[in-house]
């Protein structure tokens, strides 16, 4: 139902009913996806998802069925300053992965060459604590090679 009694705001409405249509067409581009891996190993299922920014990444980890709030830490790549990447972390969700969302957002942010804000969203496993973190660095190796998605 159209509420508007203006003769100017129909051809209006219309426009953004077509930006709207537009907009659900191109949902996925939004947030572009630059890769996504996932791996499994000993009854744990890891996932990584790298998005483009326009002036850096978003990289997500986690063990749960759909990604979510965890450890953060924002981190930017070498440069003539510092040799080294340089990464905080955030600790609002949890004390346990710190060190490892901070050496996931160096490694990325050398990587990629740009700006990576990671968050890492891990529950306790049953498995060794060193064996569940070499899985996770591993499936974050995997999605820093892996070639855009365009």
């Amino acid at each position: 139902m159209n509420f508007n009694t203006e003769p100017g705001n129909q051809s209006d409405n219309q426009t953004n009913k077509q930006q709207k249509n537009q907009s659900n067409k191109n949902a996925d581009s939004w947030l572009p996806l630059h890769s996504q891996v996932t791996i499994s190993a000993k009854n744990v299922q890891i996932k990584v998802a790298i998005y483009s920014l326009h002036n850096g990444f978003l990289l997500l980890v986690s063990d749960q069925p759909s990604f979510g709030l965890g450890t953060l830490s924002i981190s930017i790549p070498p440069s003539s300053i510092s040799e080294k990447s340089i990464g905080t972390p955030i600790s609002e969700f949890g004390l346990k992965y710190t060190t490892l969302t901070n050496i996931i957002g160096k490694r990325a942010s050398k990587t990629l060459g740009k700006p990576v804000l990671t968050i890492v969203s891990l529950q306790d496993q049953e498995i060794p604590l060193k064996e569940f973190q070499k899985l996770v660095l591993q499936a974050v190796a995997e999605a820093l090679e892996t070639q855009p998605k365009h």
